[in-house]
């Protein structure tokens, strides 16, 4: 179904939706917190 034509073909919206780009976002919100906290120690 998912081929890299049709890939190509899509917008780069529709791969954001997906749920990988989600967890990509929240580690690097949480990355952030992190480095933030040792910072400050």
């Amino acid at each position: 179904m998912a081929t890299p034509a049709s890939e190509m073909m899509w917008p780069r919206y529709e791969t954001e939706v997906t749920p990988k780009a989600h967890l990509a976002r929240l580690t690097k919100s949480l990355w952030r917190r992190s480095s933030e906290r040792m910072a400050r120690r």
